[in-house]
């Protein structure tokens, strides 16, 4: 189920300004599919994909990146920031 497209990385590699070093998969996840990825400087970002939508039609990615949106912008800690979304392949980057 995980898309680890090349152009997901490499697009990630521009946005770091750093190699790719490790990916790994990451337990749980019911209704997706989520590794771990780490750069060469340490930095670590989590992938998730989402697969298809859901059975009522609407993008668990988009409701998921909009929710995070809204909680980091009233600062509320421990949350994961949005680095960047592919709607075309139903997947996102977040922090770790």
């Amino acid at each position: 189920m995980l898309n680890t497209n090349h152009s997901i990385i490499s697009a990630l590699e521009v946005f770091e300004q750093n190699k790719l070093k490790a990916i790994q998969q990451l337990p749980g996840g019911r209704n997706n599919a989520t590794r771990l990825l780490e750069f060469e400087s340490g930095v670590r970002y989590v992938l998730k994909d989402y697969g298809r939508q859901s059975h009522d039609g609407l993008s668990r990615l988009l409701q998921e990146w909009s929710f995070l949106e809204r909680l980091n912008k009233f600062y509320i800690p421990n949350v994961p920031h949005p680095i960047q979304k592919f709607e075309d392949l139903s997947c996102a980057v977040y922090t770790y």
